[in-house]
């Protein structure tokens, strides 16, 4: 049978988890659970006919490996038909066509391991990075995490009570650190937006980069360029820094792509699709080029990868400055709270 086919799952719960956000437990059948096991930080590609169009949507999963659960997490989006159908209109009982778990966001968990990680997250980029912590502390009983959240309000935050319980169980383990970008906080340093200076201050006083193994950063573009950039300023090596990042449309990241001849031959060289680009995904060169994303209907879309030569070529398209290295950088930061473009699939 192809890795790639559908099968049919009824939903078996749906959680609001804001005013515009839900959570979608699926009811796995014994006889697909090998198939839909899967590793933290992975993602499930959705199918429904709606309004007489077949629509295909990918989330991440935002269940642990061992939460006997699968669950993924849809924010609405202005015009996004399938995030829409999922906050409205999607219940207890029905059915939807999902494909096995995929997604290369994740590395190998060892029970016997004493790591540091550092997550960083903004909006709705909290999905799959919940997976990989909960994952992590459950599995690594040595290793340490640290996740960094920026949202805009106390309100819009997404697994908010979660979080919460997951700080209070692992006290000594988890550290977790929001930062609200349109409503103040007691200590100023987790007041503001997630840029430059901002990850200046907190290096300063909260983070050890040099300490931390391993990195997932996951959010929109000019985040990711601005943190992948920092932390390789850092001397921080590019197989240690993961990331997932999300933009608005495959024909836009091949406008991205064709900005840096390094990225374009490595495109043409053969072996079919881009390491960092899927049929679907995808970033916008104009939204590079505004160092922001804009609230488009199309703006769900998932990039995937670890290229770094797609990388520097989103860089050289912004002109950014790095994210961490220095108090001097430029502060070109993104809404911490900007969800646009954070959740695959509209």
């Amino acid at each position: 049978m192809p890795v790639n086919e559908f099968h049919t799952l009824r939903v078996a719960g749906v959680r609001r988890l804001t005013d515009d956000s839900v959570c979608i437990r699926f009811d796995v059948p014994a006889d697909l659970q090998d198939k839909f096991q899967f590793a933290q930080g992975q993602y499930l590609t959705l199918r429904r006919e709606i309004e007489g169009e077949d629509i295909r949507r990918s989330y991440s999963i935002c269940s642990g490996i061992g939460d006997g659960a699968l669950e993924v997490a849809i924010k609405a989006v202005p015009g996004g038909r399938f995030s829409t159908f999922a906050n409205e209109a999607l219940a207890v009982g029905d059915e939807l066509e999902v494909m096995p778990p995929d997604g290369t966001f994740t590395t190998p968990l060892d029970p016997g391991a004493a790591r540091n990680y550092l997550c960083i997250a903004a909006g709705s980029g909290i999905t799959p990075v919940l997976s990989i912590v909960k994952s992590v502390l459950a599995t690594e009983p040595e290793s340490q995490v640290t996740l960094l959240y920026g949202n805009q309000r106390v309100q819009s935050i997404m697994f908010r009570e979660e979080l919460d319980r997951l700080k209070n169980r692992y006290m000594a383990r988890f550290q977790l650190i929001h930062v609200l970008s349109q409503e103040q906080r007691d200590t100023d340093i987790l007041n503001g937006r997630i840029d430059n200076r901002k990850g200046a201050e907190l290096c300063r006083n909260l983070l050890d980069l040099q300490a931390v193994d391993e990195f997932f950063l996951c959010g929109p573009e000019a985040m990711i360029s601005e943190v992948s950039r920092g932390l390789r300023g850092n001397g921080i090596s590019e197989a240690r820094i993961h990331y997932e990042l999300f933009g608005a449309s495959a024909e836009d990241a091949a406008a991205v792509l064709a900005l840096l001849p390094e990225a374009r031959s490595e495109r043409d060289a053969g072996a079919g699709e881009h390491p960092m680009l899927g049929l679907e995904h995808g970033v916008s060169a104009e939204d590079v080029r505004a160092e922001r994303l804009e609230p488009v209907a199309r703006a769900e879309d998932r990039v995937l990868g670890t290229s770094d030569a797609a990388q520097r070529a989103a860089e050289h398209a912004a002109g950014r400055e790095s994210f961490l290295p220095h108090d001097g950088a430029v502060p070109v930061g993104i809404d911490g709270m900007h969800d646009t473009g954070l959740l695959t699939g509209q």
